[in-house]
């Protein structure tokens, strides 16, 4: 009996010895703290280069739109510069500033009832 009465005992101070003693991490948990920490320095590293990256990337898809705009631009005034240079774009416009042709005659229609054409009008004068 006094055998089993220090078996006991003694298995009551072993269950008391591991409830006092504060848990050890073991060669996993070790492991597994060390790679968290190694994640978190290469995210702290890496965070102002890949942020500065992302700003880039906007800023040239921005500058790519402009360019766009821009070349756009040129080939609308590209093609009015070279209708402009067409003899006939240039004759339409010399005739809408009232222009003639040498050898023709210019004729001036006068409608009745629009401002500055009517006989009243040209009597005040």
């Amino acid at each position: 009996m006094r055998a089993r009465a220090r078996l006991v005992e003694g298995s009551a101070r072993r269950d008391h010895a591991k409830v006092a003693t504060p848990r050890r991490f073991g060669r996993a948990g070790y492991f597994t703290l060390l790679a968290v920490l190694a994640l978190a320095v290469v995210s702290l590293v890496l965070a102002g280069p890949v942020k500065r990256n992302l700003q880039a990337s906007s800023e040239l898809r921005a500058r790519q739109q402009e360019l766009e705009a821009e070349r756009q631009e040129t080939r609308e005034l590209q093609e009015r510069r070279d209708r402009a240079l067409q003899t006939d774009f240039v004759i339409e416009q010399a005739r809408r500033l009232g222009y003639v042709m040498r050898g023709e005659v210019p004729v001036i229609v006068v409608r009745e009832g629009e401002e500055g054409n009517s006989p009243e009008h040209h009597a005040q004068e």
